[in-house]
């Protein structure tokens, strides 16, 4: 009794889960289903034809909402992975039904790989993937034919690398995408809508679509262009740190330790000169201060500025310094640093308040020779 009532309760169990789904990888035998929807769905693809259309002719147009949802741009490399969340929207007249004649169905869930569906894929010949595995459609009586997919594709810039402009480079990429030319129908796509505002935006990179697709007109194939270039914040971020670290790296400070330059500069020294003299004579000349921090002996004379070794009171070893000088080396390194961050300040101040007065270019016609009246 108790493996009767097991066996009806799965049976039960699996007619509720068949119901709800609308589609299983099911038998071919129509006869033998029960359920509605299975019946339907056998019948449908039992005699199939794979191809939307009766007629070679006739062409077949996919509607198709297009939303970048997530982007991957490799500067080093110049290549840009793009996300793409698409909807596509079909006629299939081998699909359709009378819902009269099937319990009043009006829509069921088929595997996409059971029927014709559009492959819109990228046209860059470095990398070609059309494997949409796994996807479900969506059927409706009249034959219309919903399918909803997320692919990556992947592309190559073609500006190519300019570290002149760095951090203020901007980047051109492109997406071409399109029928595949084995395809025997005569397929368009019409772009019905294409928004940014489902694409998560990323800081490293502010994204401008330069060339959208175009919308509502019928196209084999289009392309996306994408401007891509560093948020203001990052290219402040990235001068101030190389900035700061440039400058406390080569910063020359009282010290009773060799520095990496002054290591590097005694070993260049040794391997290319073999008189002692220079160094007795260019430690008389005054003026040759500056070149102190490559001199043998120069890990007891390193200063902050050439005026402290030109003066005869300064101490030119640490266990001769004073407090007062302590504080007068502060000083000066703070006046430095003030007059960093000033100029600093002043070359962000063209970048975010006059973001387009590099555009403007002077006009060397104005200077030709043979307008002599614009020289007076």
């Amino acid at each position: 009794m108790n493996g009767m009532v097991s066996y009806l309760y799965k049976i039960v169990l699996t007619i509720i889960i068949n119901d709800f789904s609308g589609f299983v990888g099911g038998d071919s035998n129509c006869e033998t289903e029960l359920i509605p929807r299975l019946l339907l769905r056998c019948n449908l693809l039992e005699n199939y034809i794979n191809r939307p259309v009766q007629a070679i002719s006739t062409k077949v147009h996919v509607n198709t909402t297009i939303f970048p949802i997530d982007m991957d741009f490799q500067d080093n490399m110049q290549s840009l992975e793009v996300t793409l969340w698409m909807n596509m929207t079909w006629k299939d007249e081998n699909l359709g039904w009378n819902p009269n004649d099937a319990s009043n169905i009006k829509s069921i869930f088929v595997e996409c790989d059971d029927i014709w569906t559009p492959v819109l894929s990228s046209l860059d010949r470095r990398k070609v993937d059309d494997d949409y595995e796994g996807v479900i459609c969506e059927l409706s009586y009249n034959g219309v034919v919903k399918r909803m997919v997320t692919k990556t594709f992947e592309n190559t810039c073609y500006n190519g690398l300019d570290f002149r402009l760095w951090p203020f480079d901007e980047h051109q990429c492109s997406v071409f995408l399109g029928v595949p030319q084995t395809t025997n129908l005569d397929i368009e796509f019409i772009v019905q809508e294409f928004e940014m505002h489902a694409f998560g935006r990323d800081t490293a990179w502010v994204v401008d679509v330069m060339k959208p697709p175009p919308v509502i007109h019928p196209v084999k194939r289009f392309e996306l262009q994408f401007n891509l270039k560093r948020p203001r914040l990052v290219q402040g971020t990235i001068i101030i740190f190389t900035t700061m670290v440039n400058y406390c790296f080569f910063l020359i400070i009282l010290s009773t330790y060799n520095i990496i330059w002054t290591i590097c500069g005694r070993i260049l020294l040794k391997l290319n000169v073999k008189s002692e003299r220079i160094t007795t004579a260019v430690e008389k000349i005054s003026a040759s201060s500056v070149f102190r921090l490559i001199m043998f002996d120069s890990e007891n004379k390193i200063h902050v500025t050439t005026e402290i070794a030109e003066d005869e009171e300064a101490p030119t070893s640490p266990l001769k310094t004073t407090s007062f000088s302590h504080w007068k080396e502060l000083v000066k390194l703070i006046d430095r640093i003030v007059l960093l961050i000033a100029t600093i300040g002043v070359v962000f101040l063209k970048v975010l308040y006059f973001p387009h007065l590099s555009e403007y270019k002077l006009d060397y016609k104005m200077f030709n020779n043979q307008d002599s009246s614009l020289l007076k």
